[in-house]
């Protein structure tokens, strides 16, 4: 979750411990946001709902193991909303020119079935981007209940699919691996070529190239 998500996320706290019958004061819902702080808010209030109508586990109030449990083994529904939130925040955070690699292959899958990382990276607008992810979402719920059996694909970024249109050397290119949680590390990370309005005009992508001491580019990315 962002920082600017910690309004819902308390009134959702409180709100669910409610039903329960049970307060819920500042300290607590800041242990409650520690937990789970490392996921988007939209899988959390999915968790919430989902375990409210358990008709097992909802009987009885939630804690946070109970919360994380169903972030981390939910539906394909809820497995799909974070999916989603690990692939926006890559397209905002290292941008078009990175290859990457996903750590869920199924996130891999969708990508590349929806047109490719650049593609995706190129998406003109939030209401654009907002519809890819619902076709994100829909899906990958349906390669969740029926995994593919071929190896994910390759997301090539701006330099690496340049590179080898002139017959460049392999292995030249920055690569990220993104976590579940769409936190990306850097692989590789040569230099990036300058802008190019033709290739970022009117995409929301913010990833952009840094020069380093070294003369190696360092991609610079929010945790």
């Amino acid at each position: 979750m962002e920082p600017t998500d910690a309004p819902e996320f308390a009134s959702l706290l409180q709100t669910t411990l409610e039903v329960y019958d049970r307060a819920c004061g500042p300290m607590v819902v800041e242990l409650w946001w520690r937990a789970l702080a490392r996921y988007p808010i939209q899988a959390v209030r999915a968790a919430f709902s989902a375990h409210i109508q358990d008709p097992g586990r909802g009987t009885f109030p939630p804690k946070p193991a109970d919360i994380l449990r169903r972030l981390q083994r939910g539906t394909p529904e809820e497995r799909a909303l974070l999916a989603w939130s690990a692939v926006e925040r890559a397209i905002r955070q290292v941008g078009p020119y990175s290859s990457v690699v996903f750590e869920d292959p199924v996130t891999q899958h969708v990508v590349h079935h929806l047109g490719g990382w650049i593609h995706l990276c190129a998406t003109p607008s939030e209401r654009d981007l907002e519809f890819q992810g619902k076709e994100f979402a829909a899906r990958y719920a349906t390669l969740v209940s029926h995994p593919p059996s071929e190896p994910p694909p390759p997301l090539p970024g701006l330099l690496e699919r340049d590179q080898l249109a002139h017959g460049g050397p392999p292995g030249r290119h920055p690569v990220c691996r993104i976590a579940r949680t769409g936190i990306p590390k850097i692989l590789k990370d040569p230099p990036p070529p300058p802008l190019s309005a033709s290739e970022t005009d009117g995409g929301l992508s913010q990833g952009r190239g840094q020069e380093s001491t070294d003369g190696v580019a360092a991609l610079e990315i929010a945790s």
